[in-house]
């Protein structure tokens, strides 16, 4: 990200990024949070008038090596960088097919659920969703064009039973909705 990245909170212990020099960002208005403590993130919320605050995190995602790793992937392969793309980052294990094809498999209840959503999403892009039918299993969403091609759906579909818990049926079969249709295929 060389220098394009702004960290709102410490900003002012670094030197200043490429926003702040092209004048996107005042300087003044950024913070100088340095250490782990949480009390002057607190005693900020507070002046701002929030209600509910969130219990503290860990830090930066981008500084966690799986997250960062889905995040050069995004800039690799897209110029899309919209609000629903960075949000697909935090749910399941990403498997990149190819330039324009991503399969996302859930890790677990939680990110499953979180993938159904993103495929139901109004300002979605391209997607295939795979939830599995008569067994335990993870769902998959395909995003992009790929899911047209059958070697891309062979391998996301041999995901889900290979992360599946249980999964002793002979022939396992996932339902596939790409967002106009849904059927029935066999993995």
């Amino acid at each position: 990200m060389d220098d394009r990245l702004l960290r709102p909170l410490s900003a002012k212990l670094l030197p200043a990024a490429l926003p702040e020099r092209k004048g996107s960002v005042d300087r003044e208005k950024i913070y100088d949070f340095s250490d782990r403590s949480c009390k002057g993130l607190i005693d900020l919320a507070k002046q701002l008038g929030l209600q509910s605050i969130p219990a503290p995190s860990t830090g930066c995602a981008l500084t966690e090596p799986r997250f960062s790793r889905k995040v050069f992937d995004l800039f690799k392969h897209t110029d899309r960088n919209d609000l629903w793309s960075f949000d697909l980052l935090k749910f399941g294990r990403h498997f990149r097919f190819d330039k324009n094809t991503k399969i996302v498999i859930g890790r677990n209840e939680s990110d499953n659920e979180s993938l159904r959503y993103m495929h139901e999403a109004e300002h979605e892009p391209s997607t295939t969703l795979l939830s599995p039918q008569g067994f335990s299993g993870s769902r998959v969403l395909i995003v992009g064009t790929g899911y047209q091609r059958e070697e891309v759906l062979e391998i996301a579909g041999a995901l889900i039973p290979r992360y599946a818990k249980g999964c002793d049926t002979a022939d396992p079969q996932v339902e596939m909705n790409d967002g106009v249709n849904t059927r029935l295929v066999s993995i």
